[in-house]
């Protein structure tokens, strides 16, 4: 029954947008210097003179118009500059091209026109807030933006960002960081709203997106560079509490050349921390009373490195390679007393300490293509993200009678390594289908390589033997095709309504392995993630909506271990 109400939809869904019998008008309106000349007017008047239609260009100085078959006059206007006009019949398509306005020496010599941006758009699935040139984002870095963000909540004390209580993937231009909360924030942190061209709010993602996360996704969209030179801003701060920690940043920003930018992103940071607890709990039958202490300090020291290079190869062409790094090392070191007192006191204490190291590189090439100037588009992203983590850890556990003398001990170590080698490559095709009508396609491969080994060494005697029972090395491989397709209208049967129809079909293959005991975890299934997002927009710039889609989390690829850790 689901399926046959969806399939009537989509096929009242494409008629409406087949019963629309109109036709574009296209053009790009530069200056005499061939840059391109942002919030023109243009206007459509008939054989009558009466105004059809009109809009006005975008920053890339673009604009398109849909009128009916017809012969009409067209105008672009624009202050210091004579209008500019043509006599025009559509039958079809018409392309107008590069149009040169000519300055208007009798005019003033200097002005400075002044457009205002609606801070908050919404557009299918995703609430848009548009920073580029906005009063409001004046001195903010992203992370103080995104607490005005809708849904959002940024908490300092955690490093979280969430979306109504769910932790976000969070993209950069649309892709995955892969970086810590902490080090998230701080590259957010330093991200000024010059760097900054919009945040794109996705609290119910859609086909577009991964099916996985139930928190949802913000992409933080960032500005290239278009004049020459060099700018960016530096970041220090210092804390003093038990410890001392500092960290330290810096952004930079630099057009380079008419075709090449570059961005490039360096943090360093050392943090101490100390969390004491002291918890006393008392049973009453029998009467027990167990008193516990815990002092632990955690020492961390990061290193990161982010550089983005974009190399315009035509107007409409763009090549991005991004280059990230992370050195991270950190040590910790916890101290627990525990004394249990009922009919003796029994004291006990445990001894626990940890190093671990992470280091991952990751390398991306992205390909951006404006197909025409009616907001068609194409794109490629691939990603090859390779990191190691080793984690080593000693504990001991000493038991004394209620006259402090040494009565048991224990003693174990163990060395975790776990490597990770994650491929991915997508492409992303969007067709504007007329001025109400969008149809959007794509499809993504990822394949992940997973290593883990652990092995734990019990004290017998002056000696550590290994223990077998919790000695194991587990791999993991994973790929997964994904395809998806979405077709988004405004309007839709004359009711003003905004709707959004989604379809990503996922098949993932995986292969769990522990060779000394021969244990295999076999997956090969196919997953369906429909969505879809109805909007119907009020006065004052409201709106009301109602919005589906089927998501999934996905486990950490460690959790398949079968073998339990402590």
């Amino acid at each position: 029954m689901k399926s046959k109400i969806i399939l009537i939809a989509i096929l009242l869904y494409v008629c409406n947008i087949a019963a629309q019998d109109l036709h574009k008008i296209t053009g790009t309106v530069l200056d005499s210097n061939q840059s391109p000349i942002p919030y023109a007017n243009v206007f459509v008047t008939s054989e009558a003179n009466d105004v059809v239609d009109g809009t006005i260009t975008n920053e890339e100085g673009s604009f398109v118009l849909e009128i009916k078959k017809g012969n009409y006059s067209i105008t672009i206007s624009y202050l210091g500059f004579k209008d500019w006009k043509k006599a025009i019949t559509t039958t079809e398509t018409l392309q107008l091209g590069n149009i040169t306005l000519e300055e208007d020496l009798n005019q003033l010599d200097e002005v400075i026109v002044v457009a205002k941006q609606k801070l908050i758009t919404r557009d299918g699935d995703k609430i848009t807030m548009n920073i580029a040139n906005n009063a409001f984002a004046k001195g903010k870095s992203a992370t103080e933006i995104l607490k005005y963000a809708p849904f959002v909540r940024v908490d300092p004390s955690s490093s979280g960002i969430s979306i109504k209580g769910l932790i976000v993937n969070i993209l950069i231009n649309g892709k995955r960081t892969n970086l810590s909360n902490e080090n998230l924030m701080s590259y957010l942190d330093g991200l000024g709203e010059n760097e900054l061209k919009s945040i794109e709010i996705i609290s119910n993602p859609s086909a577009r997106y991964d099916a996985e996360g139930l928190g949802g996704t913000i992409n933080i969209i960032t500005n290239t560079p278009k004049k020459k030179g060099l700018n960016g801003n530096v970041n220090s701060l210092a804390i003093f509490s038990k410890f001392f920690s500092y960290s330290n940043s810096i952004q930079l920003n630099s057009r380079i050349n008419d075709k090449l930018s570059l961005s490039a992103f360096l943090l360093n940071q050392d943090t101490k921390n100390l969390s004491n607890e002291d918890r006393v709990e008392t049973l009453l039958s029998p009467r027990t009373i167990y008193n516990y202490v815990k002092v632990d300090t955690t020492e961390s020291s990061d290193l990161f490195g982010n550089l983005d290079l974009s190399y315009d190869i035509t107007p409409t062409d763009e090549l991005v390679l991004q280059f990230r790094v992370l050195d991270n090392n950190n040590e910790r070191a916890q101290n627990n007393n525990l004394t249990i007192t009922d009919e003796q006191i029994t004291p006990s204490t445990g001894i626990y300490r940890n190093d671990g190291d992470l280091n991952y590189y990751a390398i991306g090439l992205n390909y951006n293509k404006k197909l025409d100037t009616l907001g068609q588009k194409l794109s490629f992203i691939t990603d090859y993200y390779d990191s190691d983590r080793e984690s080593s850890n000693e504990y001991e556990n000493r038991f004394f009678d209620q006259d402090e003398n040494l009565i048991d001990s224990n003693s174990r170590r163990s060395i975790g390594n776990t490597s990770f080698k994650i491929f991915s490559s997508q492409v992303d095709y969007t067709k504007p289908i007329n001025q109400n009508n969008r149809l959007e396609l794509g499809g993504k491969y990822s394949s992940v390589q997973n290593e883990s080994s652990s092995l734990f060494e019990n004290r017998i005697g002056d000696e550590f033997i290994i223990d077998t029972n919790f000695t194991n090395e587990f791999d993991y491989d994973e790929q997964i095709i994904a395809g998806y397709a979405s077709l988004g209208s405004r309007k839709v049967f004359k009711t003003k309504l905004d709707v959004q129809l989604g379809l990503r079909v996922e098949h993932t293959i995986g292969e769990g392995r522990i060779e000394a005991t021969n244990f295999r975890l076999n997956k090969d299934y196919t997953n369906l993630f429909p969505s879809i997002f109805i909007n119907k927009p009020l006065k004052d710039n409201k709106s009301v909506g109602v919005s589906y889609s089927r998501r999934i989390n996905r486990p950490n690829y460690s959790r398949f271990n079968p073998t339990i850790f402590y």
